[in-house]
């Protein structure tokens, strides 16, 4: 059952007596008042989406912003989903806003280029949502929110020469408004090849501790001219890559059929393949980010001893 209303379930014969018992007994879930769905999501996205299918038939002239639109664009977001629906309305080109409840509305101009309609609801566009959530962070989680944003949806490592182009338009038409330079300032630090939020963290870790920046996502070929692997991170004149392992490499993002133990053998031939061209390897995962000065100096030595004269 989708998300429906309290009027639509009266309308089908069920009785207000019916509907509390129903959320009593976990038959039914309240998500907001006078709204309910058959269950609750485990998902805090999912969950916000019943949310604003639950509020948006109410607001009118409204158009779901930020984090809301976020969530039915799909985009990443290094936040948890806030637990109001967030709108702009367009009527007024005032500042401000207003809360309650269940909506934050901000009362913003926005140009018709901004403005899209996602799975019939009007929302606005991804590189609009990802500049106003931008523009609203802190330096780091601005990076890691554009990093996802800029990566290419066919994958392999690369990044979208489009959505960097509509995302630069965007911080133009917003001229001079509040936090407009940290989102510019994140945008030119941002790389759509990082593959996860851990590696935009160990970019900002190493380009806070004056490391010397890796390439991303360097190809390897092995000795028959065939892909061998996308590394991470690569120092190519120390012949160092970096690698960091997510809680999730061995989990959800295995292939068809691959067990844990099959992915574990396969990244150790993989390895072993590399080591035979001469490359060195130094890995990390989310516990070492956070000690962020013992982890520099492990790459740093790692790095001095791809040097001949410091050998």
């Amino acid at each position: 059952m989708d998300t429906r209303t309290t009027r639509e379930l009266l309308a089908e014969g069920h009785s207000s007596e019916y509907l509390r018992r129903a959320v009593e007994q976990g038959n039914l879930v309240r998500v907001r008042r006078g709204a309910y769905a058959a269950s609750a999501s485990p998902d805090a996205r999912q969950r916000h989406r019943q949310l604003i299918d639950a509020t948006l038939p109410g607001l009118r002239d409204a158009v779901l912003s930020h984090h809301s639109a976020a969530v039915v664009h799909g985009i990443e977001l290094p936040h948890a989903v806030p637990s109001r629906v967030q709108v702009i309305r367009t009527r007024s080109s005032k500042g401000g806003g207003q809360r309650n409840g269940v909506v934050h509305t901000r009362m913003v101009r926005l140009p018709p280029e901004d403005i899209e309609c996602v799975d019939g609801l009007v929302v606005t566009s991804r590189a609009r949502t990802v500049v106003d959530l931008a523009r609203g962070m802190g330096f780091d989680a601005a990076v890691i929110l554009l990093d996802a944003a800029l990566r290419d949806p066919a994958g392999q490592g690369k990044e979208s020469t489009k959505y960097r182009a509509a995302i630069e338009a965007v911080i133009r038409r917003c001229g001079r408004v509040p936090g407009i330079k940290m989102a510019r300032d994140a945008l030119a630090f941002a790389d759509g090849r990082a593959e996860s939020p851990l590696e935009s963290r160990s970019r900002l870790m190493m380009w806070r501790h004056h490391l010397p920046m890796p390439v991303l996502q360097r190809e390897v070929l092995d000795r028959n001219g065939h892909l061998l692997a996308r590394l991470d991170f690569a120092w190519e004149e120390e012949m160092l890559y970096g690698e960091c392992d997510g809680q999730v490499k061995y989990g959800v993002l295995l292939a068809e059929g691959q067990t844990p133990s099959g992915a574990v053998m396969q990244e150790k031939r993989r390895a072993n393949d590399l080591a035979a061209l001469g490359w060195r390897e130094i890995r990390w995962d989310d516990h070492d980010v956070r000690y962020p000065t013992v982890l520099c100096r492990r790459i740093e030595d790692a790095l001095r001893r791809g040097i001949p004269d410091a050998a």
